[in-house]
């Protein structure tokens, strides 16, 4: 009796364990600059927020240096599978400018921009989903300011491919319209990412803007490195640190963020 017991314990552990396996597990956009090309099941539901600081130093001849920092108080995405294949999506910030120039220091209000709405789906999926290629549509703008207009699109495709267990490699490309749908211009990344265990992931990532020399945003190029730690299969923290390559990139960032999936039941 003792043992039939034990063997139908050990049978509803293995069971378990299988199921656990099986399920759901977080997969985030964030911290990168890139976002990812593989989409949430049906009828999950994932929410991915952070903190991000960006430094930019100046150096002007005759005057005081001015150091431009831009604070994300909270960076939130909000994403819902509607099927295997589709999903939508809405990002939103609280942003905050300090301008300090040798003794003086100008800040910002807190501002709710920019918001962003639209969705991603998958275009191709290849070797068994060792490779996705996949289309994200964005478009918003100032919402929550006194002008309420939709001025930013972000049309981007994704790439992603498995190499190993353990180590794939991927990128983005995106058209970007900004200021009122007056400077037009694009986005690139490309990255390599690892897993260092079930829990840790690390990945760095070259990235960059074109938008021309007449566009009121420079053309910048930058490099950033992260971490993630999965707390469970369905919570994951994050944390990134970057550098400018280009005269006008920001010289420093740092982030950290949390996200969550809450999967179909």
């Amino acid at each position: 009796m003792r043992k039939t017991c034990l063997l139908t314990l050990l049978l509803c552990v293995s069971c378990l364990m299988l199921r656990a396996q099986d399920g759901p597990k977080i997969n985030t956009d964030r911290p990168s600059a890139s976002e990812s090309a593989y989409l949430l099941r049906k009828g999950d539901f994932q929410i991915e927020t952070g903190f991000l600081y960006a430094e930019f130093n100046e150096e002007l001849l005759g005057s005081d240096n001015i150091k431009i920092q831009a604070i994300t108080l909270n960076s939130t995405a909000l994403r819902y599978g509607i099927s295997d294949k589709f999903e939508l999506k809405l990002t939103q910030g609280l942003n905050k400018v300090r301008v300090n120039y040798g003794e003086g220091r100008i800040t910002s209000d807190v501002q709710v921009v920019p918001t962003l709405i639209g969705f991603k789906t998958n275009l191709v999926e290849l070797g068994e989903a060792s490779t996705q290629l996949s289309f994200q549509g964005m478009v918003g703008g100032n919402l929550f300011m006194e002008d309420g207009e939709f001025g930013q699109a972000d049309l981007r495709l994704m790439l992603d491919h498995v190499v190993a267990d353990n180590f794939s490699i991927g990128g983005n490309v995106a058209a970007r319209i900004v200021n009122g749908f007056e400077d037009k211009g694009f986005a690139y990344s490309v990255y390599g990412a690892t897993s260092v265990s079930n829990e840790v992931g690390l990945y760095l990532e070259f990235f960059g803007s074109l938008f021309g020399e007449d566009a009121f945003l420079p053309d910048t190029h930058e490099v950033d490195a992260g971490v993630t730690y999965a707390i469970s299969s369905t919570m994951q923290v994050d944390a990134i640190v970057g550098l400018g390559l280009s005269e006008l990139a920001n010289d420093f960032t740092f982030g950290f963020g949390f996200s969550v999936l809450l999967p179909r039941k």
